[in-house]
């Protein structure tokens, strides 16, 4: 389980891996998400539906305050 409150840098880091895992190949995907644990967010703690995530869903995510940029990281 990751956490819910990342910096503003985690959160753009976040956006281009995300935005990378919807464009990669099944090999490259494992290294991408595991880029995103080290960071601290795991897909599994806000989508199950084993879909696909997307930026939008992390936009929505945040919108929603679900997901909160914090400078006291």
């Amino acid at each position: 389980m990751g956490t819910n409150e990342f910096t503003k840098e985690a959160i753009d880091k976040l956006r281009v891996l995300i935005a990378d895992l919807e464009t990669s190949e099944a090999n490259e995907k494992k290294k991408i998400r595991a880029k995103m644990r080290r960071i601290g967010f795991y897909i599994t703690d806000f989508d199950q539906s084993r879909q696909g995530f997307t930026v939008a869903q992390l936009q929505e995510l945040l919108d929603t305050g679900i997901v909160v940029v914090s400078n006291n990281i």
